[in-house]
């Protein structure tokens, strides 16, 4: 992202220099000029990706979605699981205007995603699958909604990462990848897209907004659900119930504070147990786990990867450090 940081230096030291040379100016509009055509580029290229979703029924709901993946004539489309909670089927609105009936394979509370299959007769295509786990803080992100019947248009906005984490939707014990964005997130873009400037897939928009910031479940999540569903119907896995940071992640100062070897890189550091969930009142913050079942656990996707193997009552043994000893503990997923 070295060319936002210099549009951004550039645009400073064109508003702090006064009179702005020509050559200043002239730079400036053509970056500007570049950085939106950019964009739209982006967009131009997705629209193709995303549906508008139609349930039937006295209880009529709509939202947008987005072809996760395509092949031989058929699409699997994401969207909230809100909308296809309780239907057998829905009416998928593409961008090139063909209608077309899709069976609901399955959703998922703990994400909020619902997943459908449509058979077409004419080619769709999926986007570019990018890596949530590599999203920082103050990255620029694209949110897009489905086709407007009446205008023809997609809904756009455009922002930035305010925070990768965890989050429990709801009442469900999961903590869901979730990216938190300041791009505009409303009911004509739930189960939208969020992209990077890339172009890539990063995380779908959820329809749980809280103020003004909005909620996407990442891509990541959005693979181990996909293969659960389309496998399935539902998905099963086991719930620890910590929010963590990578050690690989964690600053010098921070592994001081914590009394943590600075020759540590590998494992899990707790920042949060959730309050009766499974891990509770036997991990604590700032623990770090470094094995489970013997098996080394060397980031967080690892061990997402390791719950998705998993249901609840599956009992596991977590190898920890805890004020610089090593101890063990069983805990059985919920």
């Amino acid at each position: 992202m070295g060319w936002n940081a210099w549009l951004t230096y550039r645009l400073t030291q064109t508003g702090n220099n006064a009179p702005a040379n020509n050559e200043d100016v002239e730079i400036t509009q053509q970056t500007l000029t570049d950085y939106t055509s950019d964009l739209t580029a982006v967009v131009e290229q997705m629209r193709p990706s995303i549906v508008t979703v139609i349930t039937d029924g006295e209880d009529s709901r709509t939202a947008s979605g987005v072809i996760f993946a395509a092949e031989n004539g058929v699409s699997y489309i994401f969207t909230t699981a809100e909308v296809v909670a309780g239907q057998t089927d829905a009416l998928i609105y593409f961008d090139s205007s063909a209608e077309i009936r899709a069976e609901i394979i399955g959703f998922d509370y703990g994400t909020g995603l619902g997943l459908l299959k449509a058979e077409t007769e004419f080619d769709t295509a999926a986007p570019v699958h990018g890596d949530s786990d590599l999203l920082e803080q103050g990255e620029y992100v694209i949110a897009l909604g489905g086709r407007r019947k009446n205008t023809g248009t997609n809904m756009v906005s455009f922002g930035i990462v305010s925070e990768p984490g965890f989050k429990r939707l709801g009442s469900v014990n999961w903590l869901a990848n979730i990216i938190e964005t300041d791009a505009e997130v409303n009911e004509n873009n739930y189960g939208g897209p969020l992209l990077d400037v890339g172009g890539e897939l990063v995380g779908m928009l959820l329809g749980r907004p809280s103020g003004s910031t909005g909620y996407a479940v990442s891509i990541n999540e959005m693979k181990y659900v996909f293969e659960e569903l389309r496998q399935d119907r539902v998905v099963s896995r086991g719930s620890l119930g910590i929010i963590c940071r990578n050690v690989s992640d964690l600053k010098t100062y921070e592994k001081n504070m914590n009394n943590l070897s600075l020759d540590l890189t590998d494992g899990l550091f707790i920042t949060e147990v959730a309050r009766n969930g499974a891990a509770d009142g036997f991990l604590e913050v700032h623990d770090v786990i470094t094995q489970i079942n013997g098996v080394q656990i060397r980031n967080a996707t690892e061990l997402r990867s390791l719950l998705y193997e998993h249901q609840t009552e599956d009992v596991l043994t977590i190898t920890y450090i805890r004020n610089g000893e090593q101890a063990e503990v069983q805990v059985e997923l919920k």
